[in-house]
Formats: structure tokens, sequence, C-alpha cells
């Protein structure tokens, strides 16, 4: 049984292969006879839909956000994306905080981009798809979804620091949450170095890369 989270990439994985930026997307329909899958389609509709993120980055560079404050109850906290291919990168987010419904943070098709000393929360913390040179230092990343993670790394991404931050996620034993996801088909160095991690039902799960 597929998770939002799960049928999400495969969307987002069908859409690059059709060479359809995720921009492009106004509006949502599903028409489903499978009552239980009425609800993981709506929460992809939030998680995925980010047009009412509070932070919303589309293909924009070599911005500084210090000591800010963002919310979005029903939505991302934060998005940072590209735009028809076009990368969002050298962002940094610092010493601020993020609390999402969905996502704290939605990082899709980025590049070196840095958060740093910053608290983030979601029910998925963090999730970065496609993305390279991603750095995330001194930071609190906390999951508030029962089988969610607190740092979710997918959609063939490259590089990753990940250092001297905590990661928490809900859930405990039996409930399929991770604390830090590492999703199939990412590539590169992935460097974890002095990093917190409680809460889940697993620490650290990591798929074929």
């Amino acid at each position: 049984e597929s998770t939002a989270d799960e049928i999400g990439i495969k969307i987002l994985d069908l859409l690059r292969y059709s060479k359809i930026s995720q921009k492009k997307i106004r509006a949502l329909a599903v028409a489903s006879v499978v009552p239980k899958l009425t609800p993981v389609f709506e929460e992809i509709s939030f998680d995925y839909h980010d047009a009412a993120a509070a932070l919303l980055m589309d293909a924009s560079n070599w911005n500084t956000f210090v000591g800010d404050f963002f919310s979005a109850p029903n939505n991302v906290a934060i998005s940072i994306r590209d735009n028809a291919s076009t990368q969002s990168a050298f962002n940094t987010i610092s010493q601020s905080t993020a609390v999402g419904g969905t996502r704290g943070l939605y990082l899709n098709l980025g590049s070196s981009n840095t958060i740093n000393q910053s608290y983030i929360q979601g029910s998925t913390a963090a999730w970065i798809s496609g993305s390279t040179g991603t750095v995330i230092s001194g930071s609190v990343l906390v999951s508030t979804g029962s089988t969610a993670s607190a740092l979710w790394l997918a959609g063939g991404s490259v590089n990753l620091t990940l250092s001297s931050s905590t990661l928490i996620a809900a859930g405990g034993a039996g409930a399929g949450s991770r604390a830090l996801f590492l999703d199939a088909n990412n590539t590169g160095l992935i460097n974890l170095s002095t990093n917190t991690i409680s809460g889940a039902q697993y620490g650290v799960s990591i798929a074929t890369q």
C-alpha cells in the first residue's frame, strides 16, 4: 500500500520524464473508485501543489533569509523549486523557523542551497528531490507525521551534507516513520556528521542508491 509521498514521487518522475514543469500545474482533479485512496490523493494535492507556500522561490538564485518565521498550516512553509528546468540555486535559510502542515521545506531540482541553524517542522519536515549539493547544518528537523520522515532525500539527488543537526520523527516503533530516509537512486557523496536522531521507528533508512 503506497503512501502519499511514494505516489507523489512517481508523479513527479513522470512529469520530469515528459518534460512538464511542475509549475505549469494550476489545479488537480481526482476521480477515484477506491475510497481509501481518496485521502492519499488529497494529501498529494496539498503536498505537491505548493502555490500557497509561505515562501516560494521559483527559479530564484542567491537569496538569503536570516531570522525569519514561515508558517503554512495547510501547506508547505518553504518551497524552493525549478521553473522550466531553470534551477533555484545558492539560496540560504539561516536562523529561521519554518512550520508547514505538509512540509516544512520542499526543495525540488535545486542546486547548492543551504539550511543553517534553523527549525524545520512538517508532516515530513524536509523533502528534497532531484537536487544537487544541499547543505543542512546546525538545524532541527521535526516530522509530525506518524509514517513520515524528518528528512527525505529522493528523485535522484546528488550530494548531501547533513551535520550537527537533530532529526526527530513521530510514530515510534511499528509506525514506519524514519528520521532520515535516503530513497532510491540518489548519487554522489552523502556526508553525515555529528547528528542526533530520535523518535522514529527507523533512525536511518537507505534504499538502493
